[in-house]
């Protein structure tokens, strides 16, 4: 019996010692590509920077494991009164050494996952890691725009459910976009800054801009989109109706029947040239037509008709193309 003990001991120290002594097996393979797709109850997704330390705890498999082995050998070197207190110690102490040996070769406490926002800036984020994301399925898009007037980034999702967050420094257009993105079925995430201590004009034109080409990058080869689309939209007193064909021939025809010069601290002189920069960076042709007594009317009903003029034109209806020619 006293020489099967120590074989049990030996053999039980021998495979812990071993265990222990592992060469360490160093990171397990690449980065993993993932979009974890983290929301935020008001914006639809995070806020800023969003990084999370994963320090991952073992499984509890080797502490068991351990736990079982411990027992084992406490039982049998014990004997009578002793042998209770012999398993306990085999039970903590295999345990303890089980929980050790398991995390040393996880490695799982080095994981971290970062989450910026959308999917279009993720891909970012695991490029400069050296991963290889999966091919995006989403017609999305991301803009990094600056000038020596104005600094924008603009995030957008055509496939989204309404969801904005605009922030131009110039409140009305902030309030045109979210309106425009709502009525779009799209997401869109927008921050801007620019030298509004001349005036808002240079905003306006780049954030209208770098919107169209937005949505120029999200359509991508506009294969089996519904190429057209139209809206028109009462606000009161005021009407306004948006003609959209995505067809590469940019063109505008803007004609919005403004009474004053301003709402709030947009000067909406400055939104039928902007919209023709949209449409122009777009590389699509869009009409706009809107009139009435009230501006902020007026100016609402024309951004609600191209937001829902644009999402006509570009729901999916296919797999081909939306022209005789082939190709848009």
């Amino acid at each position: 019996m006293t020489r099967k003990i120590a074989s049990i001991v030996a053999l039980t120290a021998a495979t812990l010692l071993a265990a222990c002594a592992a060469p360490d097996p160093g990171p397990r393979g690449p980065v993993v590509a993932e979009r974890p797709g983290v929301e935020h109850a008001r914006y639809g997704y995070v806020r800023d920077i969003d990084v999370i330390a994963e320090a991952s705890r073992p499984s509890g498999a080797g502490a068991v494991l351990g736990a079982v082995i411990g027992g084992v050998v406490g039982n049998q070197i014990g004997s009578g009164t002793g042998r209770a207190v012999a398993t306990g110690a085999g039970v903590i102490g295999g345990a303890i050494v089980g929980n050790q040996i398991e995390k040393r070769n996880r490695r799982d406490d080095e994981v971290f996952r970062v989450t910026v926002r959308l999917p279009a800036e993720n891909d970012r984020i695991l490029a400069a890691l050296g991963a290889a994301p999966e091919p995006a399925t989403a017609r999305s898009a991301l803009v990094l725009r600056t000038t020596g007037e104005t600094a924008l980034r603009i995030a957008l999702d055509l496939d989204g459910r309404g969801r904005a967050r605009i922030g131009t420094g110039v409140g009305f257009l902030d309030h045109l976009l979210t309106l425009f993105a709502f009525h779009g079925g799209l997401d869109l995430d927008l921050l801007a800054g620019g030298d509004l201590e001349v005036d808002e004009h240079h905003t306006v034109e780049d954030v209208l801009a770098a919107l169209g080409d937005a949505v120029s990058g999200a359509l991508d080869g506009r294969v089996g989109v519904a190429r057209y689309g139209s809206a028109t939209v009462p606000m009161d007193e005021a009407r306004a109706t948006a003609a959209v064909d995505l067809v590469r021939r940019p063109h505008a025809e803007v004609a919005i029947a403004f009474r004053g010069d301003r709402v709030g601290g947009l000067a909406v002189t400055l939104l039928p040239h902007a919209l023709e920069r949209f449409a122009i960076q777009a590389g699509l042709t869009l009409h706009v037509d809107a009139a009435g007594e009230d501006d902020h009317h007026v100016a609402e009903a024309a951004f609600k008709a191209l937001g829902r003029a644009l999402r006509a034109a570009c729901s999916i209806e296919g797999a081909g193309a939306g022209s005789t020619k082939g190709a848009l």
